[in-house]
């Protein structure tokens, strides 16, 4: 290509350890999370998650295959056939309860000494190009979320609205923030 893509900083560098919050984001392995957390070079892999499976066991293949559980050859389907082998699956069973920690946050609060947040907001300013695409997304989130009926209902916490139009605001915010971080990225490295 003309202009070859710039390889970010996170794969320049070989990590002591790669945390990987929200783990369930690398579960499909064709998702970008997924394919970019693997992409990083590190020494020791964890993964921290509230919902390690939602729908079986196949939810944890993007998850071992992150944490180097598995080889990356490994398919989807010889990664089933661990658990639905009946000679397998108590191997399986172990290799998870070996692999898996579950925590209560009552169990672990007073090893954890979380330090306060703070809070800093850097402004950019936007080319017109940046700025004519942030001003369509954010047109469109507007028309999505009927913003006259939060107002009228004193933006209440959306009770009303459907599990679809919750999703589709998840997803444009998602859209948002992604973007708006690749901006200020891109332009920190200009600076």
């Amino acid at each position: 290509p003309k202009y070859p893509p710039r390889k970010s900083p996170l794969v320049k560098v070989k990590w002591w350890r790669c945390l990987l919050d929200e783990a369930q984001m690398v579960e499909s392995t064709v998702a970008a999370t997924a394919e970019m957390a693997r992409l990083i070079p590190r020494h020791y892999s964890w993964a921290v998650t509230g919902t390690p499976m939602s729908t079986g066991y196949n939810d944890l293949y993007g998850l071992f295959l992150f944490l180097g559980i598995i080889p990356s050859c490994a398919t989807p389907a010889s990664f089933t056939a661990l658990y639905r082998n009946s000679d397998l699956f108590y191997q399986f069973l172990d290799l998870t309860a070996r692999v898996i920690r579950r925590n209560a946050k009552k169990t672990v609060q007073d090893q954890v000494i979380i330090p306060l947040q703070r809070r800093k907001v850097v402004h950019i300013s936007f080319s017109q190009f940046e700025q004519h695409y942030y001003d369509d997304l954010w047109s469109q989130c507007c028309r999505s979320t009927d913003l006259e009926w939060l107002e009228a209902n004193n933006w209440g916490e959306g009770e009303n609205l459907t599990t679809v139009q919750k999703s589709r605001i998840n997803q444009m915010m998602a859209e948002l923030r992604n973007w708006v971080s690749w901006i200020s990225a891109d332009r920190n490295q200009r600076i």
